[in-house]
């Protein structure tokens, strides 16, 4: 698998470690340490991973694209959601703990919420990051 730039555990259970490494996601099974799923579909470096709360989603971030993939029994996994950048390069990204369908993303000086259940971006990508009151449309919370 080379280098690994981003590695995190599948919450609750902990049975499953996803690490990227360029643009593919490898998930590795903790117990037998064997690599169960390989994602591929970025065609640039991925710079963050992430699980959705319940362990049944992981998300992989690179600049220009965002999946959130869902893992079967076989070796590959299956991209469910997909959504391309608009010239805000993406960085990073977390699964909202509370509403387990709501994707933070972190870009360049701003975040974007996307909805993976509606395939919308929630409507603050060009929000600051700093000194800002950050609204998700539909979701009843306000984030400072």
């Amino acid at each position: 698998m080379g280098g690994s730039t981003q590695m995190r555990f599948q919450p609750r259970v902990g049975k499953y470690l996803a690490a990227s490494s360029a643009n593919v996601v490898s998930v590795l099974d903790v117990e037998t340490q064997a690599c169960r799923h390989s994602l591929q579909g970025h065609a640039n470096p991925i710079n963050s991973v992430c699980w959705d709360p319940s362990g049944d989603f992981l998300a992989s971030v690179s600049e220009d694209m965002v999946k959130v993939w869902t893992l079967g029994t076989g070796s590959e996994g299956e991209c469910v959601h997909e959504l391309s950048c608009n010239d805000n390069k993406f960085q990073s990204c977390v699964f909202h703990p509370t509403y387990p369908s709501l994707l933070v993303i972190g870009c360049y000086q701003s975040l974007e919420l996307w909805n993976i259940v509606r395939e919308q971006d929630d409507g603050i990508a060009g929000s600051r990051w700093t000194n800002c009151v950050i609204g998700c449309f539909d979701c009843n919370w306000i984030w400072k």
